[in-house]
């Protein structure tokens, strides 16, 4: 390196940091001019690039908006509410279609779509592919059995599936189970039934009222289910799986077996929940989703005060949407059992 060369890019840098820019240029073209007389060509070339970037525009400046690094997920999410999202296939906002399933890139698809893409890749028509009889078993999907519905509904139609399905008294597992079986997507079996006689059903089990059975029947009906199902029993988790098995190693919680007898206060025999590969919940229903719920039932037969009253009643009592479908029942509103 020539001599002057190096005190030119000495002085170069330390005008540099005082803020001197158009100096440290000047310095560093006279330094890179000495380097080419020197010979060296590819450090004359370096230092004129780097003078060059002295007194050109500003880099952008890197905004953080976040103290840590998260990891993006890869995977489909459901969408916010607040999102004020719409459809990315049918082009309907979310406070129309319900609620919708968002991608990595900010694409959306509701529930409906989704089921269209399912016929879709089958090669049957959507219409076909669903009788005016299955299609008036479709539910309104409350808020608290959003998630669960979504995961399972995935699975049901992506093929064989051992789940549990979880959650208080009156929240709505009977009637999702029967849609489900109207649908096409399994066969809707009452546990004590299934228990008396092995079912000749092909495809999932969709097993209502196993909280029921006592000793021996818990072990047979754990017998009898030899293939896919989802087992619906009152219960709730706990917050999040022990020690190892919750976050930050996995997406979501690992339960334990125990944890699930746990949660199912002993009703299920454990040959039954060591077969289970998927948990899902329902929450309690609010006041506000038992008068959705009522109102989807009864339409424009019962008034708003009077739908309200029979919701304020249901609410009280520890059967939820079932004291509430009784009630309207009595009230002369007819539908689909739950």
């Amino acid at each position: 390196m020539p001599p002057d060369a190096r005190e030119l890019v000495r002085a170069a840098q330390a005008a540099e940091i005082q803020g001197e820019k158009a100096r440290a240029r000047e310095l560093l073209e006279q330094a890179s001019e000495a380097y080419a007389q020197d010979g060296q060509a590819g450090r004359a070339e370096q230092l004129k690039r780097h003078a060059e970037r002295l007194t050109g525009p500003p880099a952008p400046a890197l905004e953080v908006n976040h103290p840590s690094i998260e990891l993006i997920r890869r995977g489909p999410m459901l969408a916010a509410e607040p999102l004020g999202a719409w459809c990315s296939f049918c082009c309907r906002p979310g406070s129309e279609v319900g609620a919708l399933i968002q991608a990595p890139v900010d694409a959306f698809i509701c529930r409906s779509c989704l089921e269209e893409s399912f016929a879709l890749w089958s090669g049957v028509p959507a219409e076909a592919a669903a009788s005016p009889q299955t299609r008036d078993q479709k539910l309104t999907v409350l808020e608290p059995q959003q998630e669960a519905v979504i995961a399972l509904e995935s699975r049901l139609r992506a093929g064989p599936v051992r789940g549990l399905l979880l959650g208080p008294a009156g929240s709505g597992k009977t009637a999702w189970l029967r849609s489900w079986a109207a649908r096409g997507w399994g066969a809707y079996v009452d546990a004590r039934s299934l228990v008396t006689k092995a079912s000749s059903a092909s495809g999932a089990l969709l097993i209502d009222g196993g909280e029921l059975l006592e000793g021996a029947e818990r072990s047979e009906l754990a017998r009898r289910i030899q293939g896919p199902f989802v087992l619906a029993v009152p219960g709730a988790l706990p917050k999040r799986g022990a020690g190892l098995l919750g976050e930050p190693l996995f997406r979501k919680p690992l339960f334990t077996t125990g944890e699930l007898e746990g949660a199912t206060a002993g009703r299920v025999d454990l040959d039954v929940l060591e077969q289970v590969e998927s948990v899902h919940t329902f929450g309690p229903l609010t006041k506000v989703d038992l008068f959705a719920l009522a109102q989807a039932r009864a339409g424009d037969s019962l008034a708003a005060p009077v739908l309200q009253a029979l919701v304020d009643v249901a609410a009280a009592s520890p059967r939820g949407a079932h004291e509430l479908l009784a009630l309207m029942r009595r009230a002369g509103v007819e539908g689909p059992t739950s």
